[in-house]
């Protein structure tokens, strides 16, 4: 049966922009798009996207390419310019919690500004965990996160969870495909009719488990 429910957080749980974020970023220093991209991939934006880096190693990486410095307000209010929470997902969970008594958690690749931004907006608080690369120093869809991300709601939750116990809704192809290929539940978010992908495989189980005569 499907004993926990992970979201991924930026792409399901949260709509983001990152050609938006871009071109804000640009907008505010000055500098063309295209040169904000270069700056960025430079500065080791890869890395600080899952944080492997922290925000101020990034920012001072950036400002040694900028015309001139930005601070980290001005960096954390561009970076997360374009970020929204997902009303209609984060209700879904909080209900799905509440009615289904199935544990619902964030996975996601994440830095200090994504976590403190998700903590502002009540994202956070509205799911049972979240497990971040910022954290286990593991990116999805490398097999350590997943690895990790079960040890995590596996301490949290005081039992064991085999890796068909989970079920993963993803907007990433990549991150659903090695979910699965390590044996776990997953399917892609495209849109809010994508939801219906978990309440399908809760369904499934109660039928499956439902005595004969029954």
């Amino acid at each position: 049966m499907v004993k926990a429910i992970a979201f991924d957080c930026f792409g399901v749980a949260a709509d983001y922009s990152i050609p938006g974020s871009e071109a804000n970023l640009a907008s505010f220093t000055g500098v063309t798009v295209e040169d904000m991209c270069e700056f960025l991939r430079l500065a080791g934006r890869a890395e600080f996207a899952v944080g492997a880096i922290s925000a101020e190693s990034f920012r001072q990486r950036l400002n040694r390419l900028l015309p001139a410095p930005i601070s980290m307000p001005a960096l954390t209010c561009c970076w997360t310019s374009t970020y929204k929470p997902r009303v209609d997902c984060i209700h879904f969970a909080v209900s799905f919690r509440q009615f289904a008594k199935v544990p619902v958690w964030l996975w996601s690749n994440m830095n200090e500004i994504d976590r403190a931004w998700l903590k502002v907006h009540g994202v956070i608080a509205a799911f049972d965990g979240l497990v971040g690369s910022d954290e286990i120093l593991e990116r999805k869809p490398e097999n350590g996160f997943y690895h990790q991300a079960v040890a995590v709601m596996e301490r949290a939750l005081g039992q064991h969870l085999e890796p068909f116990d989970i079920f993963l809704l993803d907007d990433s192809r990549p991150s659903v495909e090695k979910a699965q290929s390590l044996g776990m539940r997953a399917s892609q978010y495209v849109d809010s009719r994508s939801l219906s992908a978990v309440s399908n495989a809760m369904q499934t189980d109660r039928s499956c488990h439902q005595p004969q005569g029954e």
